[in-house]
């Protein structure tokens, strides 16, 4: 694959509690498989005796992020955020099609507080993860294909904290509840996602 992008990205502090986030991303990416299959840009994936298959397309995406902090007081502020993510396609479906990019979006709220002149850090963070053309991969010949689109909804929690002078002690904990919310294929809708657990302790 080849991947190519450009961003841009400022920390604006607007008053004496409050800083804003503003960012973007440009990126242009296409797939294909390697000569082995093969002409890059009409492979015959899974065997060559096949007819050539449509060409790659170069997909393009504009990805923004923005996020804004408020400090309550030297110790503890709240933030919020939005951030769009793009990940190029990977394969083929089992119609010879180029599977679509991935698009993600993500809406964070969180509160931050440092105590003990920062010895002690801790962060809460409400998340919501929305993840549209997920594939996977058809029961008889194995070929990927897009199914649909998952949310991801939970909580984070971070410590981190100076026990003593020669010892840090960090913890985290996440609860993530991710169920499929669109599924044209298998009749899985408001199912769990495979492969997410909906607890994670470090």
């Amino acid at each position: 694959s080849t991947d190519f992008g450009v961003y841009a990205q400022d920390q604006i502090a607007l008053t004496g509690q409050l800083d804003l986030l503003l960012g973007g991303r440009y990126d242009w990416a296409r797939d294909s498989y390697p000569d082995t299959y093969g002409s890059r840009n009409a492979a015959c994936y899974p065997n060559c005796t096949a007819l050539p298959l449509v060409p790659y397309p170069t997909d393009k995406a504009f990805s923004p992020r923005v996020a804004a902090l408020y400090k309550l007081d030297h110790r503890n502020s709240v933030y919020a955020s939005f951030s769009k993510s793009f990940g190029d396609s990977s394969g083929r479906d089992e119609n010879g099609n180029p599977l679509k990019p991935q698009i993600g979006r993500q809406w964070e709220l969180g509160y931050k507080t440092s105590q003990m002149g920062g010895r002690l850090t801790g962060s809460v963070t409400l998340y919501t993860l929305t993840k549209s053309n997920l594939t996977e991969y058809t029961p008889i010949d194995f070929f990927p294909r897009v199914v649909g689109a998952a949310r991801s909804r939970g909580i984070e929690l971070d410590l981190a904290g100076q026990v003593s002078r020669n010892l840090n002690v960090i913890a985290s904990y996440t609860y993530d509840e991710t169920r499929i919310t669109e599924d044209p294929y298998n009749g899985t809708l408001g199912h769990r996602l495979g492969s997410v657990a909906p607890h994670v302790l470090s």
